[in-house]
């Protein structure tokens, strides 16, 4: 149903709910579940469904190993998405986000997070923690925001960041994550209330499905 109303390729979404299944075992009720959750997420944000089929595979491996739920991936894809990424670039760069933030920190990283009293192992505790991908964006946004807000401070921040994570690509989803961990937590908060809105939906069509009116709709157009 999901992708004939979004116009997504149909095997596609089939795939990519093959894949939520399996990779994210907390959704429980099979596939209608897995499609109310994607349908949450492309409510959510910047996506379609189409965008998801499409790049949700890049960024599942390094949730999973990492600990992160679907809704983690799926706020990240939307945050960045609604400031300007492509679908494609977002789920890079979160992929990049959730290995910098969740594995074993260099040596750089540790010496500029010092910098502002927190630590890379802190992070990757915050992120296999119950808060997930916001939890750990919070601290590093919250860290971050000691070191004030005039201009050099905010050119600081960014030498800060790029030192800490790489320049460039590495480091553009965690920077652009951390200046909009207000809108990932708001996302974050929305996505349980999306998923039982699809859920609801999707019980009153079939509920209706079985009123006599729509069966008597169902056969006049077998007779057509």
């Amino acid at each position: 149903i999901g992708a004939n109303v979004s116009g997504a390729d149909f095997n596609d979404t089939a795939n990519t709910i093959a894949t939520t299944m399996k990779n994210f075992p907390d959704i429980v009720g099979g596939p209608d579940a897995a499609m109310a959750e994607l349908n949450a997420i492309v409510g959510a944000g910047n996506l379609h469904l189409q965008d998801l089929d499409d790049n949700l595979g890049k960024v599942v491996p390094a949730a999973k190993a990492f600990g992160l739920t679907l809704r983690d991936v799926g706020a990240g894809m939307d945050v960045m998405t609604s400031h300007g990424m492509g679908a494609a670039q977002a789920a890079t760069a979160l992929k990049m986000a959730i290995t910098k933030m969740g594995g074993a920190p260099t040596s750089a990283m540790s010496d500029m997070l010092d910098k502002i009293g927190l630590s890379g192992t802190k992070l990757a505790m915050d992120m296999s923690g119950p808060g997930g991908l916001g939890a750990a964006v919070t601290d590093l946004a919250t860290h971050l925001a000691r070191l004030g807000n005039t201009q050099q401070d905010n050119v600081e921040k960014a030498q800060l960041m790029t030192a800490a994570f790489g320049g460039g690509r590495t480091s553009a989803g965690i920077m652009l994550l951390t200046q909009n961990a207000g809108d990932l937590n708001t996302v974050l908060a929305k996505l349980p209330q999306g998923t039982a809105a699809v859920n609801a939906l999707a019980a009153a069509n079939a509920a209706f499905e079985k009123t006599p009116g729509a069966e008597l709709d169902h056969f006049k157009a077998t007779l057509a």
